[in-house]
């Protein structure tokens, strides 16, 4: 094979990677640091095989990433004392010295400044999708990459299955996971639901593309693309995850919408919808789903509902700056209920809006404005494009962002380097429509 044909694969190999390496939130070194090599390395593959110009990285999807990591920087720049002890939410630092009687050093916005660096190398692997996309990626490159997508949930999903149906433990480098549950590459749950339901759109349209490819059908391609759809969808049933069941539901109608025209469509969110219900009924009758909702719902420590409370009534206490990414395990823990002690515990908001919130105070708003912004400009624009693909892939965004509300899927690498795939290839598919 030659190099420009082994470059077919470059960034749907470094999706898998990333994917099958970054696959928890946690502050953990058991394997990013591998991951953050290798996107080294394929950043400097993507550098020296060049093909387009630096401009083409000036796109708005790019000036949001670019403007979250400098909120990043920002929050790790020492302030002197006379400055950080008049913030908000400083207080218990400022007496935690005065009880050594140590000298008031420079401190960061961030209360948590070694974790707000360790945050920084996650950026690492989607820079790396953005220099291949936007530099070096071949059209070629990017329907491979596409298809790396629904093998990667393949792969996750069917790792998730050996992991709890055969008692194999293949994936056994995060001390901390959802035990018994199939979660693949990822340390939870939820996120494994995330890349699979993400991975959807992407098999919908394979199926549409070779059921009528130009000039006859794809009968093998179509059945393949066909049994992956099916695969995926019915395989989200497995994973007992609440808020995968619902993204699921929207996922199919969305699907249906978007693929398929005229008195097609009518007849496809008919099925969408009844497998849909049929799905639900499902999800109540498998043993085990009820304790799920109950688990998300109920009020307890660790229940949404108490865990979103909470922040909402620690969060005035911070002002302006918020408390600084990568704090809010730390800090959460001085407002949570007391209770009897077990091992569960909060370490995300399990809603990434509310959290970025917390974390960036009034420049998080900003930041999630212009996001949310960015997205349903595009969105909108995408279900309106002549090219299906790039509706599906909005759906597959959507999904990501929905999942945001009620998780924290972005903050696990993977799923992150995907939603950064996502992005830019929606920029990159209505691009088209415009030349």
């Amino acid at each position: 094979m030659s190099s420009a044909g082994v470059e077919d694969y470059r960034l749907g190999a470094f999706l898998l990677l990333a994917l099958a390496l970054g696959g928890t939130a946690q502050y953990d070194l058991s394997l990013k640091p591998y991951l953050y090599l290798l996107a080294l390395g394929f950043i400097a593959w993507g550098l020296m095989r060049r093909t387009k110009p630096f401009a083409t990285l000036m796109t708005p999807a790019l000036w949001i990433g670019a403007a979250l990591f400098g909120l990043f920087v920002f929050y790790l720049v020492p302030l002197p004392p006379s400055i950080w002890t008049s913030l908000e939410g400083r207080a218990v630092i400022r007496e935690g010295f005065a009880l050594v009687d140590a000298d008031l050093p420079a401190m960061p916005l961030s209360l948590a400044p070694e974790r707000t660096l360790m945050s920084l190398f996650a950026f690492i692997p989607p820079i790396c999708v953005a220099v291949i996309m936007r530099l070096a990626a071949s059209r070629r490159e990017l329907r491979i990459a596409d298809m790396a997508v629904v093998a990667a949930a393949l792969v996750s999903f069917l790792i998730g299955l050996l992991d709890v149906f055969m008692g194999l433990r293949l994936v056994t480098a995060y001390d901390i996971f959802n035990d018994g549950f199939p979660t693949g590459f990822f340390s939870n749950v939820n996120h494994q639901a995330t890349l699979v339901i993400a991975a959807i759109p992407f098999a919908a349209y394979f199926v549409m593309r070779h059921r009528s490819n130009g000039r006859k059908p794809d009968q093998t391609r179509f059945a393949l693309a066909l049994c992956a759809l099916i695969l995926l969808a019915a395989g989200t049933l497995t994973l007992r995850s609440g808020a995968g069941y619902g993204m699921l539901a929207f996922a199919l109608v969305a699907c249906a919408v978007t693929a398929f025209r005229g008195r097609t469509r009518r007849v496809a969110v008919l099925i969408a919808a009844a497998a849909s219900v049929v799905l639900a009924g499902l999800v109540l009758a498998l043993p085990g789903n009820v304790a799920v909702f109950e688990e998300l719902m109920v009020q307890s420590r660790t229940a949404r509902p108490e865990i979103y409370a909470t922040t909402l009534r620690m969060r005035p206490d911070f002002g302006l700056f918020g408390i600084g990414p990568g704090a809010f395990e730390y800090v959460y823990k001085l407002y949570e209920t007391r209770g009897p002690i077990s091992n569960s515990f909060v370490n995300e908001t399990h809603n990434d809006y509310l959290q970025i919130w917390t974390e960036f105070g009034v420049a998080g708003l900003v930041w999630l404005a212009a996001l949310l912004g960015w997205f349903v400009v595009h969105g909108i624009r995408a279900l309106r494009s002549d090219r299906r693909l790039a509706g599906l892939v909005a759906i597959s965004l959507a999904c990501i962002f929905i999942h945001s509300a009620v998780d924290y899927p972005m903050r696990t690498i993977g799923i992150a380097t995907l939603a950064t795939y996502l992005a830019l290839r929606l920029e990159s598919l209505l691009a088209r429509d415009r030349t």
